[in-house]
């Protein structure tokens, strides 16, 4: 089933075994190259934790479920704190394609629940299919350009 990164944030992260609630999903962590969600960035009191993909045994439309409060964990080095700070996540960047066009800021993205799999990136003036995503950065996603762009050039 198909997942919007908008309606996600703010879903409350559960343990399993406890039923405890551990934080509220504020974020996601996109690997350009593997065209997947690798972590969720999960608010817990003040402070941003990260739980990697592999750990979430459940991502229903109420809750995310993971196994124990173990599968949370602090940023330790400058990249997960990179990520924690949402480096890697799609939301409100700049869509540009390799050509440098611009198709407005990235409004949401969509993703397979079960595999975390990227399945569109949804700009402000286009749909974007993820099998063209090329990279996430601080400021900016970017895209291949369409084969119509390329026939334009």
């Amino acid at each position: 089933m198909t997942v919007n990164c908008r309606d996600a944030v703010g879903r409350p992260v559960l343990s399993r075994s406890s039923a405890e609630a551990l934080g509220e999903i504020r974020g996601f962590v996109v690997d350009a190259s593997e065209h997947r969600v690798v972590e969720l960035v999960v608010r817990r009191g003040r402070a941003e934790a990260l739980v990697a993909w592999h750990d979430i045994t459940g991502f229903g439309p109420d809750a995310v479920l993971v196994s124990d409060s173990g599968a949370l964990r602090g940023p330790e080095s400058d990249d997960d704190k990179a990520d924690a700070g949402r480096r890697r996540d799609p939301l409100a960047k700049q869509l540009l394609n390799d050509q440098g066009n611009s198709a407005g800021k990235v409004r949401d993205a969509t993703f397979d629940e079960e595999t975390g799999a990227l399945q569109s990136v949804i700009g402000d003036s286009a749909d974007v299919d993820a099998a063209r995503l090329r990279g996430i950065g601080s400021y900016a996603v970017v895209v291949a350009a369409s084969d119509e762009a390329h026939a334009n050039r």
